[in-house]
């Protein structure tokens, strides 16, 4: 990232000796980031707030210091705009609530799920603060539960049946993507792996991800 303010940063860490080691290690970790998103800022800084237009304040020295930041993800910019003590920080007027933050319990959570719910009433425009903050707010729920509750994928014939059952399908459907009769039983009965052609068919025809039909079939594997 392009780090934009350092007049500040200098002018804090010379007033405050202490806060040298931690501003400089900050300063140096953002240059070198990539950030393409709030949510990839609040992986790596889970107690940074994000708000809302781009704008982040992280903590600094243990909550000593917060560093207020607009970033600007599609240019890689991140603007530092106000540094100081926490109780300086009570005073600034940042004219934003907080948006989202890392979600670290079931607690949080369901705090979450509400706020999203708020959110999802509004059905705020496209482009608006509020489609954002929905938007950030459905990355961090996401994130959390695909660690809190990990789902492993289906296995592949059990998609393709899954997919026959929605769509009202027979085998003979089958027949244009996977190939002769004989064919589509060896396949759904786990007998014959997915070429590349099958797994290409079935995922533009069926729309099948890609990352469901490359895994080996369970069945081939108990049999095995």
């Amino acid at each position: 990232m392009l780090v934009v303010g350092r007049k500040q940063l200098d002018e804090f860490m010379k007033a405050l000796a202490d806060a040298r080691p931690a501003l400089s290690t900050w300063l140096s970790r953002v240059a070198a980031a990539s950030w393409r998103s709030p949510l990839e800022i609040l992986e790596r800084y889970p107690r940074a707030s994000v708000i809302r237009n781009g704008l982040v304040v992280f903590d600094i020295k243990g909550n000593d210091y917060r560093l207020a930041a607009r970033i600007d993800f599609d240019n890689a910019i991140v603007r530092v705009l106000k540094i100081g003590t926490h109780a300086e920080y009570d005073k600034w007027s940042l004219q934003e609530a907080r948006m989202a933050a890392i979600i670290h319990n079931d607690e949080e959570h369901a705090e979450a799920l509400a706020a999203l719910d708020r959110l999802l009433d509004l059905e705020p425009q496209p482009g608006t603060p509020e489609a954002d903050e929905l938007q950030l707010l459905a990355l961090v729920i996401e994130s959390y539960e695909n660690a809190r509750w990990p789902i492993d994928l289906p296995d592949p014939v059990d998609a393709i049946l899954f997919c026959m059952d929605q769509q009202g399908l027979t085998r003979r459907d089958l027949e244009p993507y996977v190939g002769s009769r004989a064919r589509v039983s060896d396949v759904l009965s786990g007998k014959r792996a997915l070429s590349m052609r099958i797994i290409r068919a079935l995922h533009a025809g069926l729309d099948i991800p890609l990352e469901v039909l490359v895994q080996e079939p369970r069945r081939a594997r108990r049999a095995s």
